[in-house]
């Protein structure tokens, strides 16, 4: 009985002796008003990662530039762009609406297209129809989907 109390023993101090020197100490930080350690040198600040994240006003919609095109042997004239659907789903009823333009900047009037589907990964190629004659430029202000 004796030899299995010391072996019993032995081995709690073993297990005890082995925390003690093998695991990291919980000591407090040092005061602020502690002289450092570290010959007073001032640890670089890590830079700050972040993430590029593309604006996406229209919920997987991307539009490309519009351009103005005249239609030959008419004074109609179209403004025209590019609708790319990034998404991986279908869109249904999509209306595009433009501000249009004179040559001083002033938005003298507006423009619309519609499809009724755009599909996953597909581009749509929208014309709409400028009726007045002093434009010079459109920006695509709004994208609805029904």
């Amino acid at each position: 009985m004796l030899i299995a109390v010391v072996v019993v023993a032995a081995d709690v101090g073993a297990v005890y002796w082995y925390h003690s020197k093998y695991q990291p100490s919980h000591a407090p930080p040092p005061p602020a008003d502690e002289p450092r350690r570290d010959n007073g040198a001032t640890p670089k600040p890590r830079p700050v990662v972040v993430p590029v994240v593309r604006p996406d006003p229209w919920h997987g919609l991307m539009a490309g530039p519009v351009t103005l095109e005249k239609t030959a042997g008419s004074h109609l004239v179209y403004a025209v762009g590019k609708l790319r659907n990034e998404s991986d789903h279908e869109r249904f009823g999509v209306k595009v609406e433009l501000d249009v333009f004179n040559d001083a900047r002033e938005r003298i009037g507006t423009a619309t297209d519609y499809t009724s589907s755009i599909d996953a990964g597909k581009e749509w190629r929208f014309k709409a129809l400028v009726t007045d004659r002093a434009a010079k430029t459109a920006k695509l202000t709004s994208v609805k989907e029904n």
